[in-house]
């Protein structure tokens, strides 16, 4: 079930996905334009609170600092062998 509060958390984390994907995308439209060469470097860090720092050197540092998604929990599937010998794992 998804509270209101998680699904605000997660409509913030797109808009600031979304800030961050903008801005690169105007930068390398700006480095195409040029009449030369252009470099553009982006560093991902992992900060406290679960927050991520996206920094993008072009010239000079655009710093960025967004939440970290929400993990989806994983589904777990059957495995079924060739043998015929459904469940096992391959390895044990």
């Amino acid at each position: 079930m998804i509270t209101n509060n998680s699904f605000n958390k997660s409509l913030s984390v797109s808009i600031e996905q979304e800030t961050v994907s903008r801005k690169l995308l105007e930068l390398l439209d700006d480095a195409i334009k040029h009449d030369g060469y252009g470099d553009i470097r982006v560093e991902v860090k992992i900060l406290k609170r679960k927050q991520k720092e996206v920094i993008i050197h072009y010239g000079r540092q655009y710093r960025f600092v967004i939440d970290m998604p929400l993990k989806q929990p994983a589904q777990v599937t059957g495995h079924q062998s060739n043998d015929g010998d459904e469940g096992s794992h391959p390895l044990l």
